[in-house]
């Protein structure tokens, strides 16, 4: 996985271009196959989510080499592409002769070169997309990403979920390393380390937006008794058949009983089981869960930019630890007429998350309090 930022200006400027389409974007996003095997990553991968709560995904092959063999990487990317149920599929040149524009097109591939990155970008990027800024950042704490080993596996955890398709392990799973890195914010003095979790936090916060937005999809049309059932009962054992789970475990249960009961003399067994039938407990933030769940609903419209809103407000004043915005943020989000609700609606994600695992803001952000919403 690409951390230091080396040559990747060119990824950081595709990247903008579709940040500039109103998609949430990162980088080098890595692939599994078979039993969880890493294959390969994606240079670019954007999302965004349309009414009610769809997602679509962009998938982008960045070859910024003279010889980048167009062919062949439109070959490499149509296959990724597929294999990733990918909305649109793109390929990355520094140029591109009529004919692999037209090979491209026969692929169902779109082409991007430099002459349209020099046509459409005409400012720096912002947030994620800002090289000058995250190039160094990233340069700043590759020795911290690289020598704390967890910090390591929570990243490459994080960036593994996009392509994962299970909303409710991986929410499960940001919520978890959240509480983690908090508590290790705790206990760590060295700067670079602490900028390292920062970077950390705000990828796992933007991790549960995304979980959030896909779980929304997930519920569509159900009652709202069933929505209650089917998330509990997701968050609780994930993709796996619970009523399988369940009954796994009893049969287990009931015959280490019988196994005990054959070993002790009966004067001393009570008629009650020797081992009790587990029980399996929702996590503590499923009601709060659902709470949101609800009010998204009510109004699709506050949430459906969530996961790009929340990435402009921790990459572009979060990280960069700066004072908040409204106006620069406005700019950014292009829908000023629902303005205040959307930034309520990312105050909620973000409320959730702290009850959930006792973050907060002012824990990564000196300048918290200038998160403010206010009516204008």
């Amino acid at each position: 996985m690409n951390l230091d930022g080396k040559g990747t200006e060119f990824e950081y400027s595709i990247s903008q271009i579709f940040q500039q389409q109103g998609y949430f974007v990162r980088r080098s996003l890595p692939v599994q196959a078979g039993s969880k095997q890493d294959v390969t990553d994606v240079d670019v991968t954007a999302i965004s989510f349309s009414y009610p709560f769809r997602e679509i995904r962009v998938i982008c092959d960045c070859k910024n080499k003279a010889r980048s063999k167009p062919y062949e990487r439109i070959f490499w990317a149509k296959g990724l592409g597929s294999f990733l149920k990918a909305d649109s599929i793109y390929v990355a040149l520094p140029k591109a002769t009529q004919e692999v524009f037209h090979f491209a097109n026969e692929c169902n591939v779109k082409v991007i070169t430099q002459n349209e990155v020099d046509s459409y970008i005409h400012s720096e990027g912002k947030g994620y997309c800002d090289f000058e800024y995250y190039s160094n950042f990233l340069k700043s704490i590759e020795e911290a990403l690289k020598t704390n080993q967890s910090i390591t596996e929570y990243l490459t955890t994080i960036h593994k979920q996009y392509f994962l398709d299970q909303p409710y392990t991986s929410l499960n799973i940001s919520i978890s390393i959240i509480a983690s890195l908090i508590q290790s914010l705790k206990s760590i003095n060295d700067e670079k380390q602490i900028q390292a979790i920062k970077y950390l936090v705000c990828e796992a916060i933007l991790l549960t937006s995304y979980s959030f937005l896909k779980i929304c999809d997930n519920l569509m049309g159900l009652s709202p008794f069933g929505i209650l059932e089917y998330v509990q009962s997701r968050l609780t054992f994930g993709n796996s058949d619970d009523k399988h789970i369940m009954n796994l475990f009893n049969t287990v249960i009931q015959y280490a009983n019988e196994e005990i009961k054959n070993k002790i003399p009966k004067q001393f067994l009570s008629n009650s089981s020797i081992i009790a039938p587990i029980k399996f407990i929702p996590p503590k933030y499923t009601k709060n869960l659902i709470g949101l769940i609800e009010r998204s609903f009510r109004n699709p419209e506050w949430y459906i930019n969530l996961i790009n809103n929340m990435d402009f407000i921790f990459f572009e004043f979060v990280l960069k630890d700066k004072p908040f915005e409204i106006e620069l943020f406005q700019r950014f989000n292009s829908k000023p007429t629902a303005l205040i609700e959307q930034l309520k609606a990312c105050k909620n994600i973000i409320a959730f998350i702290s009850s959930a695992t006792g973050f907060k803001l002012e824990f990564i952000w000196k300048h918290s309090d200038s998160f403010i919403i206010t009516e204008k």
